[in-house]
């Protein structure tokens, strides 16, 4: 499975990955994902994992497939440091 880069989170600790395994059908889509222990460490970020994972989308399987795929999706989550300086506009 693929693997994908998103906005840095605001973080006050570093986070370590999420891991989501997902069911995909025949077609390529995300049937059932579910959160692996232990999570990121950060509720929000393992909630945004599964909401990404939810609407992924695969390659369809041609042929004589199995009905159902499982595989993983890892997260790597990148903080940026919290802070109370106002974003500049360049």
């Amino acid at each position: 499975m693929a693997a994908a880069c998103f906005t840095p989170t605001a973080s006050a600790d570093l986070l370590t990955n999420t891991v989501v395994q997902v069911l995909v059908d025949a077609d390529g889509n995300v049937v059932s994902p579910a959160l692996l222990p232990p999570g990121s460490g950060d509720s929000r970020a393992d909630q945004r994992a599964l909401e990404v994972a939810r609407t992924a989308r695969f390659q369809p399987l041609r042929g004589s497939s199995p009905a159902l795929t499982v595989g993983v999706l890892v997260f790597e989550w990148r903080t940026v440091a919290l802070t109370n300086a106002p974003a500049s506009n360049p």
